[in-house]
């Protein structure tokens, strides 16, 4: 049996006014329904006008939920599925801001966007403040090769396995 995202999603207003849950166990299934979602929106995505029925559903991720880094991160991965590589990109950048992620940094250094120049700048911009998180520093070898730039990705990959082997 699989399991309907939409349908428990349908149920979530009935568990808040309930109160069934405690606020903590209420926020992980909010969490689980809403990556649940993306996920689904990811396997399947619409053969046409995908960029606008993902943010229809992303619309309806409660703000207070749109930081959550596995809801994001699952965002990021349909965005780029529907070809929003930069919007993804620009999504990150806010989330990082606000909350420093292994996941999320992974998610920046496989993206491949127009203005990689900005992405490796920023990134290397965080390198000052993260001198040795080894997930930033595999991001700037991954964003480097994809500029090109063997040579750096080579030393940034090797400083991250210096750091974690």
């Amino acid at each position: 049996m699989q399991l309907s995202w939409t349908a428990v999603n349908d149920l979530l207003p009935a568990l808040k006014r309930q109160q069934v849950l405690d606020k903590q166990s209420l926020q992980d299934l909010e969490t689980e329904v809403y990556c649940g979602l993306l996920q689904a929106f990811n396997d399947n995505p619409p053969s046409s006008d995908g960029e606008t029925q993902l943010e229809a559903l992303w619309l309806q991720v409660p703000k207070s939920l749109r930081q959550v880094p596995a809801i994001l991160i699952a965002y990021v991965d349909a965005l780029v599925k529907v070809d929003c590589s930069d919007k993804a990109f620009s999504l990150l950048i806010k989330g990082l801001k606000t909350q420093w992620h292994g996941d999320l940094i992974n998610r920046l250094g496989a993206l491949k966007v127009k203005d990689s120049k900005k992405q490796l700048a920023t990134a290397e911009k965080w390198l000052e403040e993260h001198t040795d998180d080894p997930q930033l520093l595999m991001a700037l070898g991954r964003i480097c090769r994809h500029m090109g730039f063997l040579g750096k990705a080579r030393d940034y990959i090797k400083a991250t396995i210096a750091i974690a082997p």
